[in-house]
Parts: C-alpha cells; structure tokens; sequence
C-alpha cells in the first residue's frame, strides 16, 4: 500500500547537504510569556516565527502543525514529523527561531530535528498561569485547574530533560533581558524587554483574528457554515474529547 498523503509532501525536501538554521526552540505551554518571548528573540536579530500571530498575518504553517498534532496525538494516518523526512525544515527553513503551541507540542519531535538548538521554556507562576488561559492543557480534564497546573509543570520538566543543562533555559519575563542574552550570549539591548502577550494584548489579537475570520466567511453562507461547523468540531474534539492537551487556533485560523 503506499504511503499516504501529507500536506507537508507538497512541500520541496530540504537538501541533504544543507544546514539547518534553527537555533533556538521556544517550548513553551501557550499564555505563559512566550509571544513575547517571540519579539524579543525578532529584536536579538533572530528571524523569528512567532506561534499563530506569525502564521495568520505572514506563512500559512498551520496546515503543517496541524497534520504533525493530529499524526501524534489523534493517529492520523501518515509518517510523524521528525528528523529524517525534513519535515520542520520544509516550512520552518531559514528561520533562526520558533514559538507557539504548535512548536510545545511537538517538543521532542523539534529537539529531534534541531539537536544542536537551545531550549527556553517559561516560568510563569503556574496558578496565575491557569488564570489566564483557556481550560485546555491537562491530562484529559480541560476543566480542573489543577490538573491543567500539574500539566504545566510537567510539561516544562519533560522539555528539560531532552536536552543538556547549558542548553536550557527557564526564562521568566519578570527578569528582563539580562538571563535570556546570557544564555543565547548576546549583547543587553537598550530598549526595555517586550511584554506583547499580556492579557488585555492577547485578548485584543485574538478578537481581530475572529473579526477578520468572521468577515471573510461573511462573504457566502457557506463559508459562514464551514467556520461555524469547524468551531463545533473544535468543541467536540478537543475539549470534550480531552485527549490534546491545547486546543488549536487553526480550526478557526485556516486561510
């Protein structure tokens, strides 16, 4: 039988000889400081995508995580995203950095793929971190606070062992630039360190993705009643179903 179909196979196939440009993976759980973790690795220099902003305003890479999540986590049939077909690279070459849930998610796939990378995951104080974000990352029970606090902290301890110590970093947004430049060894910029992902911003930046998201399937009904049955299907799969730990912005994100 052959293999079948990905998204990512329509993609070109990175070149065996070439090196990847990659060099540090944000891992963090999503509303835990890592969009602006994002805009401050764009302000160090590094070319950057930056979660769900960058792939709703910019590149399109949500078909891509989208296939890499449901492969791992919902059996999907398909080759996993990994190191040997390229797959990260073929949507992700020649950018120096990555954030978003797409990226946490898929974690050990992306230290597997950039073994030489460095790591940042974020220390937010977990209770006011369960304060701020949708009820989604838990073990199945998107509902308990205090599962969805285990489910970070663990999370953030999974990541730590993928990769060495002078390789990781848990980075609070509290401490400003100085830990983050002497970890990635960068010089200490003069402007004040980025808070783009504060409550009332991220808030704002999701209701203009519904806005235009709305505003687009306005233009026919059917459109208007594919995005109001990818929300039911959101729903249904990914909070009651509980067996993703985050629920995707691409169901209602896709252009």
């Amino acid at each position: 039988m052959p293999p079948t179909a990905r998204a990512i196979d329509a993609l070109p196939a990175p070149s065996p000889s070439s090196t990847p440009s990659m060099k540090v993976l944000v891992l963090a759980a999503p509303r835990s400081g890592s969009t602006s973790l994002g805009s401050a690795l764009t302000l160090l220099g590094y070319k950057t995508c930056i979660g769900v902003a960058h792939s709703y305003f910019h590149e399109n890479h949500f078909p891509y995580w989208t296939e890499a999540i449901d492969i791992k986590y919902h059996g999907k049939e398909g080759e996993s995203y990994g190191k040997e077909g390229g797959e990260f690279e073929r949507f992700l070459g020649g950018y120096e950095a990555v954030t978003g849930w797409g990226a946490a998610l898929m974690g050990e796939e992306m230290v597997e793929a950039y073994p030489e990378a460095k790591v940042i995951v974020t220390g937010r104080d977990a209770e006011a971190w369960v304060g701020s974000f949708l009820p989604a990352w838990s073990y199945g029970h998107p509902l308990d606070k205090e599962e969805q606090k285990r489910y970070y902290l663990d999370h953030n301890e999974r990541m730590r062992k993928l990769v060495p110590a002078d390789r990781f970093l848990v980075f609070d947004s509290k401490d400003g630039w100085e830990p983050l430049c002497k970890f990635l060894g960068k010089d200490v910029p003069t402007t004040p360190y980025p808070h783009a992902g504060v409550r009332t911003g991220f808030h704002s930046s999701m209701q203009m993705i519904w806005r235009r998201t709305v505003l687009r399937a306005a233009r026919n009904v059917g459109a208007a009643a594919v995005v109001t049955a990818l929300l039911v299907m959101a729903v249904r799969k990914y909070w009651l179903g509980g067996r993703l730990p985050v629920v995707p912005y691409s169901l209602v994100g896709r252009r």
